[in-house]
């Protein structure tokens, strides 16, 4: 599981380098970093499975001033997926999960809120605990990415 990752919120005209600097560093290099040596210490052993933290504000959707954070987390997905189908044939499997933050003051959904002029409150289904959607397992690489989605 990698699950290493840093996010800096603001305006894409506004960035800074170093800020779009760091994140790249930690969300998509520290991935790299973990990637290589879990392939290769897993092909020794015959096979094994990775599982990447990316985010739903990725190449999945969009929140204001978080445009950044988004763009590593879209190389999160992009990386996983390469990566399955390159160590397929070594029984490796590649995959990602694509949580959103839910009920915490300041996250993306209450930035995404405010900005629309509203905030969630505790009966939003935005507000409530989230469940996986996606596979509860797999014996096959797929370098997909699941989301998480509002309980009923």
């Amino acid at each position: 599981m990698n699950n290493a990752g840093t996010e800096a919120t603001g305006p894409i005209a506004d960035a800074a380098d170093a800020v779009f600097d760091e994140l790249v560093a930690t969300n998509l290099r520290g991935l790299l970093f973990c990637l290589k040596h879990e392939i290769a210490a897993m092909r020794t052993r015959g096979g094994g499975s990775i599982v990447n933290m990316s985010s739903v504000t990725s190449d999945i959707t969009a929140v204001p001033a978080n445009g950044l954070y988004a763009a590593t987390k879209g190389g999160v997905n992009a990386l996983t997926k390469a990566a399955a189908v390159e160590v397929a044939k070594d029984n490796i499997s590649v995959n990602s999960l694509a949580f959103a933050a839910i009920d915490i003051p300041g996250d993306m959904i209450w930035r995404f809120s405010t900005a629309r002029g509203s905030r969630p409150s505790s009966s939003s289904p935005c507000s409530r605990s989230a469940e996986w959607v996606g596979p509860r397992s797999s014996s096959r690489p797929c370098g997909t990415s699941a989301r998480t989605t509002p309980a009923t």
